[in-house]
């Protein structure tokens, strides 16, 4: 067997600050401007992510596990009715810093950004 020194020069790894918001509101209504409920663009070094979506009555509608995606405002295919509901956000950044998000979502079907 051959034996082959390795190298030791010290490789420099810098780790972001993790990063990460929620809105409190979103508008799926089809014009392409907040949709989808997700993370705040300017999330990073989140490396675990799990979020949950919560009606008034604690029934749990939807959840996913990567902050680029998102719920588009439905249960089972059908759109939920404009209202105030919970999102809670467990994630983990890769400086170790967690998050614990939980917050009430306003799900606004009639506004539109087309109008301003």
């Amino acid at each position: 067997m051959i034996w082959q020194k390795e190298d030791t020069n010290p490789i420099t790894i810098t780790i972001s600050e993790s990063k990460l918001e929620m809105p409190n509101a979103f508008s799926p209504n089809g014009d392409g401007v907040n949709d989808i409920y997700k993370a705040k663009s300017g999330y990073q070094s989140i490396v675990e992510f799990k979020a949950y979506i919560f009606n008034r009555w604690g029934q749990k509608l939807y959840e996913w596990d990567d902050p680029a995606e998102g719920w588009n405002g439905t249960f089972h295919g059908n759109p939920v009715k404009e209202g105030v509901y919970f999102v809670l956000v467990k994630a983990k950044g890769a400086d170790g810093h967690t998050f614990n998000i939980r917050r009430d979502v306003n799900l606004l079907r009639g506004y539109s950004n087309a109008h301003e």
